[in-house]
């Protein structure tokens, strides 16, 4: 998507830059998500793919930098189907959620990327971590953890 026209792809010229709704249509949806989940996983695999030893800038802080326009997207997406809810809306809904929960799983899933976050994680005491680093180290750890990135493939 190189043109701007998208209203989801711009900034907000709103007060306080809030989401224009009103201005939203539904056919601007689908394809920002759709290309926001591509570019995610360009960004994940640069992630995986990166050939230095982990560290939390190139792999922590780079992977919480690797979905803002998702995130973006999928929370005007979701404010829409929670407050202003239509059959096409829906039906756009029942084709998008599946989608994005298996994109969501597929990276915290993946095996070669969370051992990336392990090995940032066993180093945690040495790294010198402010607070909010630290924070940050622990919460992406344990949401790979508790989806099950330490279990056997077995398990």
């Amino acid at each position: 998507m190189t043109e701007n026209k998208n209203i989801l792809l711009g900034e907000f010229n709103t007060p306080h830059t809030t989401v224009p709704f009103d201005s939203i249509k539904l056919t601007d949806i689908k394809p920002v998500l759709i290309d926001a989940m591509r570019q995610h996983d360009e960004m994940i695999a640069s992630i995986i793919d990166n050939e230095e030893d982990a560290t939390f800038f190139n792999t922590i802080v780079a992977l919480d930098n690797s979905d803002h326009l998702l995130n973006r997207v999928e929370s005007v997406f979701e404010n829409m189907l929670s407050t202003d809810s239509n059959d096409e809306l829906e039906e756009l809904a029942t084709e998008m959620m599946p989608l994005l929960s298996e994109h969501s799983s597929n990276i915290v899933l993946n095996k070669q990327l969370f051992d990336r976050v392990k090995r940032v994680y066993k180093k945690k005491d040495s790294l010198k971590l402010n607070t909010e680093e630290a924070k940050l180290l622990e919460d992406t750890y344990l949401l790979f953890a508790r989806c099950g990135g330490n279990l056997k493939a077995k398990d």
